[in-house]
């Protein structure tokens, strides 16, 4: 996934990638026990990177001028020449201690890029250099989605096994009403009180709605 000078074409591909995940999703519980388990450990770290992702190529666009899916030009107080300029950009405004020790570089590579799942923070960079678009982010923000607050704690513990990120998710089963929590494993397979559906697949839709919201 890339930055583009189109954002209908970046929702194209978040969109289907995110399809793809959830379909997955679907298909893991018709899987044995162990594989079942293991892919969705698997699938919950990609959804965190399609955020992580998603996130990172629409505010690079942004800062580049691209057109918003209703086909409006963004606009910004910056004109960063190609992705690496607009990401160093970025990363001024979302680390800038880390920018600061890199002697304020003109331009990075992906490698020194923040990876940010949060709408604050993109909303901060839009903020920062007086972009367009901000208010359709703003807008996109108003759905107030679970996933922000609690997809990272799950996909850590996948990622990092321990017992400080296994308490940290166990907090936030706490903090959602999941009384039967047993592992991260079930936890996104569980409904939250009130809620028809599995958690990941809550998950996968209010990122689907955010990114469509956002990028319009």
């Amino acid at each position: 996934m890339q930055c583009v000078s189109d954002l209908s074409k970046l929702y194209l591909a978040l969109h289907r990638r995110n399809l793809k995940i959830r379909n997955r999703w679907r298909d893991a519980g018709k899987l044995p026990y162990i594989e079942s388990r293991e892919l969705k450990a698997y699938l919950t770290v990609e959804l965190d990177n399609l955020i992580v992702t998603g996130i990172r190529q629409y505010l690079k666009s942004s800062l580049l001028g691209a057109r918003t899916t209703r086909g409006q030009r963004i606009k910004a107080s910056v004109s960063p020449q190609g992705p690496g300029a607009a990401a160093a950009l970025v990363l001024s405004v979302l680390n800038a201690n880390k920018f600061a020790k890199m002697n304020n570089p003109s331009t990075i590579v992906g490698r020194d890029e923040p990876n940010s799942r949060s709408p604050l923070d993109a909303r901060k960079v839009l903020l920062s250099f007086n972009a367009s678009n901000l208010a359709s982010l703003q807008f996109a923000m108003g759905f107030n989605g679970n996933v922000w607050g609690e997809i990272g704690k799950v996909r850590h513990f996948f990622a990092h096994r321990s017992a400080h990120t296994e308490a940290e998710a166990r907090k936030l089963a706490s903090d959602i009403g999941l009384v039967q929590f047993v592992d991260c494993e079930t936890l996104v397979s569980m409904r939250r009180p009130g809620s028809p559906i599995p958690i990941f697949e809550q998950w996968t839709l209010e990122v689907d709605r955010f990114f469509e919201a956002a990028l319009a």
